[in-house]
């Protein structure tokens, strides 16, 4: 490797860190803004479904990623209804409760991590 190729590489390194870095932060950031705004809009009956909305940034150097969960048993039944309270616009959702409680929330924050980037 000729020495002007190995300070062109190591710029390289160099400015591909610093955007990892910089797109983790924008991550984190949103992260909170969707786990914060999910829970303002989750149907809330005993708030078990609410507590267990979980958002955060994905730990791999390669590819960092949002990683968004919920999860709510039944206790009678054992069923979790995490899922069917997302996709099911039919159920009953007392405001300020939603269907896609996550889903809005992120499609939200892709949009602000675009401008941010």
């Amino acid at each position: 490797m000729s020495h002007g190729l190995k300070y062109v590489s190591q710029d390289l390194r160099r400015e591909l860190k610093e955007e990892h870095t910089l797109l983790v932060k924008v991550l984190e950031e949103e992260a909170l803004y969707i786990e914060r705004r999910a829970k303002e809009i989750v149907p809330v009956d005993s708030g078990k479904l609410r507590d267990s909305i979980n958002v955060r940034v994905s730990r791999s150097s390669r590819y960092p990623g949002l990683i968004a969960t919920a999860s709510a048993i039944n206790v009678k039944t054992g069923y979790n209804y995490a899922l069917i309270q997302h996709e099911n616009p039919d159920y009953h959702h007392d405001a300020p409760g939603q269907y896609h409680y996550i889903e809005e929330p992120y499609e939200e924050a892709v949009e602000r991590i675009m401008e941010k980037l």
